[in-house]
């Protein structure tokens, strides 16, 4: 039985790994069509004010960018199997 409820307890932080991870690819996209409507904005720009007002923002947009990517690159598999995770308790549940 404690078995299985590790088992449960594993399967829900996987399902939430794997909700991180869809959450930030989404993000990822969204900034990368906010990168190119900048990038588009700034080639029609004439006005050197807006200019260097999109360039900052760009190397924003970049930073969070990259930010987002190694977080995604972060939130992957577990460090542990689960057997390997639980194998302590489970000596521990089978000789008290």
């Amino acid at each position: 039985m404690a078995f299985e409820m590790f088992r449960d307890l594993w399967a829900t932080k996987e399902d939430a790994v794997e909700q991180d991870r869809v959450s930030i690819a989404r993000q990822l996209d969204q900034t990368d069509r906010k990168f190119q409507q900048l990038i588009d904005r700034l080639v029609d720009t004439e006005n050197p004010t807006l200019t260097a007002a999109h360039e900052v923002r760009l190397k924003e947009i970049e930073e969070q960018k990259v930010f987002l990517t190694e977080k995604l690159a972060e939130n992957g598999q577990p460090r542990v199997p689960f057997c390997e995770a639980y194998r302590t308790a489970f000596e521990f549940l089978a000789k008290p």
